[in-house]
């Protein structure tokens, strides 16, 4: 089936495009969260399998966690909604629609033109440049220089240069005011 690495990075390019219309200003977290002002508004995950081993099928679920009218959050989470951040609740079901229908287009135009028809847009809203990036076990692997054409993390390592598929490798980003 069709290569759906930079998925998930698409469907945030989506999110990130309805919530500029509602006037906020967000930036992408590699691989898969939407923040505002370093607080987490939107989250995405991506599962795909295969129909069965013989099928060139593919089954993808996709998982949009976005805080809509949220005024409270667990203490020691670090997030924020667009109620918080718009000052007033906002129409669930219209918010809701509008990113339903923004990914279905973005997903259409994904499957004819791959992740480079949205790389920019993810660059240009990245917060990722200059990060420190460590490993598991706390050591320093290197700091984010950019994404490549297939929506991997690109570390610069004090040797060369490292490709990182997903988070699930224990990695550890340090921003500025705060570890992710």
């Amino acid at each position: 089936y069709q290569d759906l690495s930079g998925l998930s990075l698409v469907v945030g390019t989506s999110i990130v495009n309805v919530l500029e219309r509602h006037g906020l200003n967000v930036g992408l977290k590699w691989p898969n969260d939407i923040l505002i002002s370093g607080r987490k508004i939107c989250g995405v995950l991506i599962e795909t399998f295969s129909a069965s081993e013989s099928s060139s099928m593919c089954h993808v679920i996709m998982g949009i966690g976005l805080n809509i009218n949220q005024k409270s959050f667990p203490v020691g989470l670090n997030a924020t909604s667009m109620a918080t951040e718009l000052g007033g609740l906002l129409d669930y079901e219209e918010v809701c629609l509008a990113v339903a229908n923004q990914v279905t287009l973005d997903f259409m135009k994904f499957r004819t033109e791959g992740f480079s028809a949205f790389i920019e847009l993810w660059r240009a809203k990245s917060i990722m440049g200059g990060v420190i990036v460590r490993n598991k076990d706390g050591l320093v692997l290197g700091s984010v220089v950019d994404i490549d054409d297939d929506g991997f993390l690109l570390i610069q390592g004090e040797v060369d240069m490292v490709r990182i598929l997903n988070i699930d490798e224990g990695l550890k980003f340090e921003f500025q005011d705060a570890i992710f």
